[in-house]
């Protein structure tokens, strides 16, 4: 019976020394924690702020590089049109009436030539009919087009004639242009000469036009 008694205190007196140091352990495993925690915080907002950051400035260069490549593909586009528009030879030339600009458009076979995309498009075609009007005497200028919905361009002539002013054609079938900002350039600006207007083709809004003499 004195066995079981000194076990019983023994045994209590070792869960009185148990418990405290069991207290304090939980107690500063809390106590650390809540440090981590409080370290931890302003770390994890530090990393968030710092990925929104890396995002936007991502997005910015994103934006940037398609910007240049844009202007890299107008420049390059622009110095093409102006390498089709030298010629070795100078003439004299004249503002024409009406009907001499539409009589040499009619007599004038360069849109007879098959048009292909690279190797002779509309600046081609442009660029034909301006060097044969100058030869013929003929003042005829070069046009650039540009269009809002699409980052192609397109060529026409122009002839400031002396009786009705400025009047712009499609070199590719001589037909009359009635240039217009803001309207389908096949649909709302050509004027086919068959009377039935073309259908609306994607990417040829007109947003703007440059004549060059």
């Amino acid at each position: 019976m004195r066995n079981e008694k000194k076990i019983v205190i023994v045994g209590f007196i070792v869960l009185l020394a148990v418990v405290p140091i069991t207290g304090y352990l939980i107690y500063s495993t809390l106590q650390s924690n809540s440090i981590l925690t409080e370290q931890t915080t302003p770390l994890q907002t530090e990393l968030e702020e710092q990925q929104h950051l890396l995002d936007t400035l991502n997005t910015e260069w994103t934006q940037l590089r398609d910007q240049i490549l844009q202007r890299l593909e107008e420049l390059n586009n622009t110095l093409d049109e102006f390498a089709l528009r030298q010629s070795a030879t100078t003439y004299t030339v004249h503002d024409p009436l009406y009907w001499e600009a539409r009589d040499f458009l009619t007599n004038d076979t360069t849109d007879l030539t098959p048009f292909n995309e690279t190797t002779f498009n509309s600046a081609y075609y442009a660029q034909e009919v301006n060097n044969n009007a100058e030869k013929e005497g003929i003042r005829c200028a070069y046009v650039k087009v540009t269009f809002s919905d699409s980052n192609q361009t397109h060529a026409l002539i122009a002839f400031e004639t002396t009786d009705r002013g400025l009047n712009f054609f499609e070199p590719q079938t001589d037909e009359k242009v009635n240039l217009q900002i803001g309207k389908n350039y096949w649909r709302d600006c050509v004027i086919p000469t068959w009377g039935m207007p073309y259908a609306a083709a994607p990417g040829y809004t007109v947003e703007s036009f440059t004549v060059y003499w």
